[in-house]
């Protein structure tokens, strides 16, 4: 994984460590370009929508 691969995942695993301490008092939602490989395996990490490829997000 490149440097700045790195430092994203390391953002994601900070939000995952925090949402998981807080006991479900926290919800983080992040609109990034970010693909599985960043955020996989983390506590949390859920896909719910992705916007690409022509997808009408904002209808």
């Amino acid at each position: 994984m490149d440097e700045d691969r790195e430092a994203v995942r390391k953002v994601f695993n900070l939000l995952s460590e925090e949402t998981v301490l807080a006991s479900g008092r926290l919800q983080a939602m992040v609109l990034n370009h970010a693909d599985d490989e960043i955020w996989s395996g983390l506590e949390g990490a859920v896909l719910v929508e992705e916007w690409r490829n022509g997808k009408n997000w904002y209808l």
